[in-house]
Parts: C-alpha cells; structure tokens; sequence
C-alpha cells in the first residue's frame, strides 16, 4: 500500500508534469506561431523592399538618363551658342561694312550734292548771261533798225541833195 500510495503521488506527480509540459508546449505553439507570423511579416516586408529596390534602380536608371539628356541638351545648347556668337560676330562684321559703306556714299552724296549746287549756280549764272545776251541781242537789233533808219534818212537826205 506503501508502494502504491508512492506510485499514486508520482502519478499524481507525473500528471502534473504533464499537465506543466502540455501548457508549455501550448505557449510554445503560440510563440511559434508569433514567430512565423513574424517570419512572414518579415518575408512581406522583405518583397516590399525589394520592389522599391527595384523602383529605386528604374528611378536611379531614368535620373541617370535624364542626365545623359541634359547633358546632351547642353551640348547642343553650347553648339547652337557657339554658332548663335559666330553669327553675331558675322553680323557685328557685316554692319560695321555697312555703316563704313553708308559713310562712303553719304561722302559721295554730299559730293554729289555740292556737284549739283555748283551746277545749279552755274544754271543761274548761264541765265543771267543768257538774259544779258539776249538784252544785248535785242540792242544790237535795235541799233540795227536805228542804223537802217540813219541810213534810210541819209539816203532820202542824198536824194535830194
């Protein structure tokens, strides 16, 4: 009796050993549980990094296109200047010519201007001569007419005579 009221206390002993275990390994389960809520969690959070990895080398790819782009614009920008600064030279050049030109011909239009003046005054000085010529044309035939009176006159005069 002895023995089995020993093996009764270690049953009892042993049931609640079991019973201990059993609650342990309940909230093993549920830790293990957590953990592989956790693990999935982290898995998720792990894609969802490596999608925006995959976001970030396409944005990071396109910056570095955007760049090559710029730069190309840039380029392109200095050439267009460079040429835009030539042509501007060429122009500055070529208005210089044209102003250094015009100088010339407003020098030959003044010229050309004391040339007409002078022509011009030499015109008045013609008609002035022109009208003194022709006062003098207009004496000598009004001398004439007188001469060929005196000369009619004389000559009636000799007939007589």
């Amino acid at each position: 009796a002895a023995r089995d009221s020993k093996l009764q206390t270690r049953d009892a002993e042993l049931a609640t050993r079991v019973a201990e275990l059993a609650a342990r390994d309940s909230t093993l389960q549920e830790r293990a549980a957590e953990v592989a809520a956790n693990v999935a969690e982290l898995a998720a959070r792990d894609l969802a990094l490596e999608a925006l990895g995959a976001e970030l080398a396409a944005r990071d790819s396109l910056v570095v296109s955007l760049r090559k782009d710029l730069a190309d614009s840039e380029t392109q920008v200095a050439a267009r200047d460079s040429k835009l600064q030539t042509r501007d030279a060429e122009l500055a050049t070529r208005v210089a010519e044209l102003a250094a030109r015009d100088s010339t011909l407003q020098e030959r239009a003044a010229e050309v201007a004391a040339n007409v003046a002078e022509l011009a005054a030499r015109d008045l000085a013609l008609e002035a001569l022109g009208a003194e010529l022709a006062a003098r044309d207009s004496l000598v035939v009004s001398l004439r007419k007188d001469l060929a009176d005196s000369e009619t006159q004389v000559a009636a005069r000799d007939s007589k005579l």
